[in-house]
């Protein structure tokens, strides 16, 4: 499969992004008159400047936003109202204006070719003891990048199952963030986060302080040694705060492929035991012998990811005649979650299996 980016207007940071889309070498930069109709296309739309000689020709850029196929680009909101055209302005834009937004362009544009998923789901392990203000700023900062950060101050309401929406929260993640501080490692509960990461295979960042306790992380992980000094209401200032958000950002992709990759291994172990063989194709799998096509999923499936997978797999009429299935990891998923995709799986015709079952 061939992805295309054609940027359009007066591109900026564009060699940044070219370098660091360098990893997904389907992912290909076209100018508009090389584009292939019969691949998917991203056109990204930077606004015209003066003394720009790049523009978009005889495209329909009304059109091309119908379609969901144009996102426009700005560095910020008064650039973005100077210089994007009225016909597209309606668009949600990007603000590209530092090296951690291009690490997010990379990322939108992965989950626009469906590469990653959309879950941004991110959660937060620490001790309020050693690090509770951090992570309050770590909360907010990436709640503001249109992540969905889980911190348990913030995530659990009153009156539930705290542990039971800990673990289920762990295997919904992308990423796990720990704070690890000189008393980390004497709560059960942040000791249990880290087992349970490890026995699932989330990847971890873990951002380290002086003093610090030795982990052992076996799953993808990715240190960042800050050499602070920290206490629980020590407030840290921006640049601090992005660093850290950064890192999430460059990892973010290659957290997705390594939990997918995770469930796809557990798929073809079962299938190996009867002598079978999955074969991969274009972000799915296939059984011919038992006529069924697997589309894996790295958190706990939602009613539209059904809907979603549906439509993907009637762009394929290859396979209309096989038995549509969502795979996915559902080790520690809550009771009532539980019940709910059962419930999915009686009336809907994709059907859900969970590796761990």
């Amino acid at each position: 499969m061939i992805y295309q980016i054609v940027t359009l207007g007066t591109p900026f940071y564009k060699k940044e992004l070219i370098e660091v889309c360098k990893a997904y070498p389907e992912i290909k930069f076209k100018r508009v008159g090389d584009v292939d109709k019969d691949y998917p296309v991203l056109y990204l739309y930077y606004g015209k400047t003066a003394g720009s000689s790049h523009y978009q020709g005889t495209l329909d850029l009304a059109e091309l936003a119908r379609q969901k196929q144009i996102l426009p680009i700005a560095p910020s909101a008064p650039e973005f109202t100077q210089n994007i055209p009225k016909s597209i302005r309606n668009l949600n834009g990007f603000f590209l204006n530092d090296e951690r937004a291009v690490h997010a362009l990379k990322n939108y544009i992965l989950a626009f070719f469906g590469i990653v998923n959309t879950n941004r789901k991110v959660f937060i392990s620490y001790r309020r003891v050693d690090s509770e203000e951090l992570a309050h700023q770590l909360f907010d900062a990436l709640t503001k990048l249109k992540y969905h950060p889980f911190l348990d101050s913030y995530s659990i309401q009153p009156g539930v199952d705290f542990q039971q929406y800990l673990r289920h929260e762990l295997n919904d993640t992308e990423l796990i963030v720990v704070l690890n501080t000189e008393h980390f490692n004497e709560s059960e509960f942040t000791k249990e986060e880290v087992n349970i990461a490890n026995e699932l295979r989330i990847p971890i960042l873990q951002v380290k302080f002086n003093p610090s306790v030795k982990m052992d992380i076996l799953a993808m992980s990715q240190v960042m040694d800050s050499r602070k000094t920290i206490t629980a209401r020590k407030h840290f200032g921006d640049a601090f705060i992005n660093k850290i958000t950064l890192a999430i950002e460059q990892m973010r992709a290659q957290s997705y492929l390594f939990k997918r990759k995770n469930v796809i291994t557990s798929l073809n172990k079962q299938f190996s035991t009867f002598g079978l063989v999955l074969q991969e194709a274009g972000g799915f799998l296939r059984n011919d012998v038992t006529h069924e096509i697997f589309y894996p999923l790295t958190h706990i499936p939602q009613s539209t990811d059904l809907f979603q997978t549906e439509e993907f797999f009637e762009s394929i009429p290859l396979f209309a005649t096989y038995t549509k299935k969502v795979i996915y990891n559902g080790s520690y998923c809550r009771e009532d979650i539980k019940r709910h995709l059962k419930w999915l799986n009686r009336h809907l015709p994709v059907k859900l299996f969970s590796i761990n079952d």
